[in-house]
Order: C-alpha cells, then structure tokens, then sequence
C-alpha cells in the first residue's frame, strides 16, 4: 500500500513535467562580424535581423560586408538575403497602418468639424426662415381679422343677393325710363309720328 501512494504522488509530481510545451523559434537574429576571414577573433559587432550590409567581397560560405556606419568585416554568408525580412516589412507596413489611422481619423474629425458647421448654418438660416414666416402668418392674420371685422359690419347692411337684384332692376327701369322720354321726345317733334 505504502508502495502504490509513492508511486501515485511520483506521477502527480512528474505529471506536469511531462505535458507537451509549445515554443517558437525566435525571429530574432545576432549575427557577429568579424575582422578576420577565418571568423576565429572575437567578433567586433553584432548584426541584427534587418540589419542592411552592403558585399564587399564572397569568399565561400563567408562575406565581407560594409555596415551602415562604414565599418566592414566578415559574417557567415548563408545568414544574408537579398529580400528584407519579413519583421522589419512588418514594422514597415504597421507604421503605415499606423500612419494611415492617424490620417483616416483626422480627416473624419476634419469632416465631422465641416458637416457640423454646415448643418449648423442651415439649422440658423432655417430658424431665419421660420421666424419671417411666423411673421408672415402672424402679419396676415392680423390683416384677415381687420377685414373680417370689416365684412361683419358690412353684413349687417342689405344682403348681397338684393343688392344685386336692385343694381338689375335699376339699370333696366332706367333704360326702360330713357326709351320712354326718347319716344315722348321723337313723337313730339314729328307731329305725333314715331321716326326713328
């Protein structure tokens, strides 16, 4: 019994040990540069990963190299490529994005700033607007009640219908009466006689 808790607290205790690790290959690059060809000497300066040289000379699996501050020296040459790697491309591209963001952001702040300006004029010139034909309407529905008030004490007078019915009946009286005084006239010139 002693014999099967031993074991089963070694395997806990092991246990952990044994699960599977994930791990990644760095991308991270230190490559020594050397002054002489045999890269035996200390190296003098560390290359890293995007790091630009400009080839001197190949000499096999070795490459005489100028850095950037003007120093040369010796690397391994199966360490250099011609295509810039793909970290440095990313920082490239992420500072771009970047960049870009920043832009994309302003010109909304900057668009944002011009529309709300715009709406904000036409929201006073609309206010403009409403407030003269508020006027309007007020100026006009004081100008109906005047002639309202007018129309009222008008009607209290003679109806329409009659006035116009009398109008008629004037105007036919009165042509009636001046074809009767041109008759009596006619007739008393001429003898009695009607003459035309």
């Amino acid at each position: 019994m002693n014999l099967s808790r031993v074991v089963f607290f070694s395997m806990l205790l092991v246990g952990p040990g044994l699960a599977a690790e994930t791990l990644y290959v760095t991308d991270k690059l230190r490559l020594g540069v050397h002054l002489t060809r045999d890269t035996s000497g200390k190296a003098f300066a560390l290359l890293k990963s995007g790091d630009r040289v400009e080839v001197l000379e190949r000499d096999g699996s070795l490459t005489l190299v100028k850095m950037e501050d003007e120093r040369s020296g010796w690397v391994r040459g199966s360490f250099l490529q011609p295509e810039e790697p793909a970290l440095r491309r990313i920082q490239g591209v992420e500072a771009e994005r970047d960049r870009l963001a920043a832009e994309l952001e302003a010109l909304r702040s900057k668009d944002g700033a011009k529309e709300r300006a715009r709406l904000q004029a036409a929201a006073r010139e609309a206010a403009k607007k409403a407030e003269a034909a508020d006027a309007e309407v007020a100026r006009l529905q004081a100008e109906n009640s005047s002639l309202q008030g007018k129309l009222d004490s008008l009607s209290d007078g003679v109806p329409r219908s009659w006035l116009l019915v009398g109008i008629a009946a004037s105007l036919v009286l009165g042509f009636m009466g001046a074809w009767r005084w041109f008759d009596y006239r006619s007739r008393k010139r001429h003898g009695g006689f009607r003459v035309y």
